[in-house]
């Protein structure tokens, strides 16, 4: 599998694609209300990579209607041979973008430990339904 196939399979799903130089950007809306905008490398990028150097991508999700970034996460690859940190990125895009278009979401606030009721080292979390 390429990034380009990964682009395809995006445009299959309705999502926009958004040129840019040296990575991909693809866009799916919901309800007109929510924009989920994937980033990740394009196919030039193993030209560039070898064993020692880490890729990564992310997403965001932004609530369309106030332009306010609801949640954002980005996933790096360091472990591995080049072949298998790409082969775990795109298998792992995908994933997400299927989930996306295919599944309903939420954003779960979660934290580390709590004492006494209070929670402490809060975090949000990402859970497909």
């Amino acid at each position: 599998m390429t990034f380009k196939n990964l682009v395809n399979h995006a445009i299959e799903l309705k999502y926009k694609v958004v040129p840019q130089e040296n990575f991909s950007k693809v866009i799916l809306e919901i309800n007109n209300a929510i924009e989920i905008e994937l980033s990740f490398p394009d196919d030039n990028i193993e030209f560039f990579l070898n064993d020692s150097v880490n890729i990564d991508w992310e997403y965001s999700i932004v609530n369309k209607l106030n332009g306010e970034k609801i949640h954002s996460e980005w996933f790096d690859y360091y472990k591995g041979t080049t072949e298998i940190k790409l082969q775990d990125m795109k298998k792992d895009i995908w994933e997400f973008m299927d989930n996306f278009a295919k599944k309903k979401f939420r954003i779960v606030e979660k934290s580390v430990f709590s004492l006494f009721g209070r929670k402490f080292l809060k975090f949000k979390e990402l859970e497909f339904e």
